[in-house]
């Protein structure tokens, strides 16, 4: 009997540590699961803020390509405009002129009609002596000639109307065109903005988003650092530096919104190394060159957007970025407040400004110490 009790006891703890374990690993497979499900969601949204912040610099190089477009279109626009009205004023002059030479003809016509009585023949007979025969047919000559010059005159500027008036119409034709593509393109750029906007305004309202964005900066400040100092070799002015106080950058002065160091990101709430300093300023505001320099780069720089690089000599260089145009090329010279692109939020930027740099043979440094009021 107490054999079996055992038994029957050993048998139920057997049942019990089976079931026990059996319980166990499905928790153990749960939370696997969890984590696996964690780890994807992790991975996809990582994969949406990449996404993200690609198109944001996609739709900057299909905005900058509709701008150019549109910059094309408007300038055909003015070329054929002025055509228009060289061709309008021409027609204007062509028809005074037909005008004076109708009257002209009118007026002999209306002499000859008054005097029909007399014609040229009766005009050489009644000459008195050869002399005065030889001068009548001389006048006659004239008056005939004349008249031909003055219907041909006449048929060659009405001729010139009609091929004038031809070829306006063909310009109006053409400015109907360019204004249509005009409108065409302005529609797709205000598609472009919005939806670039839209996307900005979703970083702004993600974390992830935003750190990925301010990460991609820095790097992209801290390559920059040999491609400086590879584009002063090439195209620099070289020398020692120009000299002075610089300029400040932004026309009517803008509000310095971040500086330039190690600060706590105000949204992250993190430690963020700011390579250069934010001034706040609306879309379209002038940015100044801070002293005299050349411009060894113009262009689209990544997550800088619209950028400008002006070398000063003595190896430092100002860099203007996320403008919304740009004025300069590259190579050209900039003379100290000569306005160079315009304020604006083009690549990783959340909001119009200027992010201004100083760099040291490439490597970035406090403006504040340039830079004067």
């Amino acid at each position: 009997m107490k054999k079996l009790i055992s038994l029957m006891i050993s048998m139920i703890m057997i049942f019990g540590s089976v079931s026990f374990a059996s319980n166990y690993n499905n928790q153990l497979n749960n939370v696997n699961k969890n984590i696996k499900n964690v780890k994807d969601e992790i991975k996809n949204k990582q994969n949406v803020v990449k996404d993200i912040n690609k198109i944001i610099l996609e739709l900057d190089a299909k905005i900058d390509e509709s701008e150019q477009k549109i910059s094309v279109i408007q300038n055909d626009i003015a070329k054929t405009q002025a055509e228009i009205d060289v061709t309008q004023k021409e027609i204007t002059k062509l028809e005074d002129n037909i005008d004076t030479n109708t009257d002209l003809l009118g007026s002999r016509l209306r002499v000859m009609y008054r005097t029909s009585d007399i014609d040229y023949f009766q005009i050489l007979l009644n000459s008195s002596d050869m002399e005065e025969l030889l001068s009548n047919m001389t006048m006659i000559k004239k008056i005939v000639k004349n008249d031909k010059e003055i219907l041909a005159d006449l048929k060659e500027q009405k001729d010139s109307v009609e091929t004038k008036k031809i070829s306006l119409q063909k310009e109006e034709k053409r400015m109907s065109t360019f204004k249509a593509s005009l409108e065409s393109e302005q529609k797709v750029l205000e598609k472009n903005m919005q939806e670039q906007n839209s996307n900005k305004q979703m970083v702004v309202k993600d974390i992830e988003k935003l750190k990925q964005m301010e990460d991609a900066l820095i790097k992209e400040a801290n390559d920059l650092q040999s491609k400086i100092r590879e584009l002063q070799k090439t195209k620099g002015i070289g020398g020692n530096y120009k000299g002075g106080v610089m300029a400040w950058p932004v026309s009517g002065g803008g509000r310095v919104t971040s500086s330039f160091g190690y600060r706590i990101h105000p949204i992250l709430k993190e430690k963020k190394l700011h390579t250069g300093m934010d001034i706040a300023a609306p879309s379209g505001t002038g940015i100044f060159a801070a002293n005299d320099g050349r411009v060894i780069f113009a262009g689209t720089k990544g997550s800088y957007g619209k950028a400008v690089i002006v070398d000063h000599g003595g190896g430092i260089v100002t860099l203007y970025a996320h403008c919304s145009s740009i004025l300069v090329s590259d190579g050209q010279d900039v003379k100290k407040g000569e306005t160079i692109a315009k304020v604006g939020s083009t690549g990783y930027s959340t909001g119009p400004h200027l992010h201004f740099e100083v760099r040291v043979n490439g490597d970035y440094v406090n403006p504040a110490s340039y830079i004067g009021g």
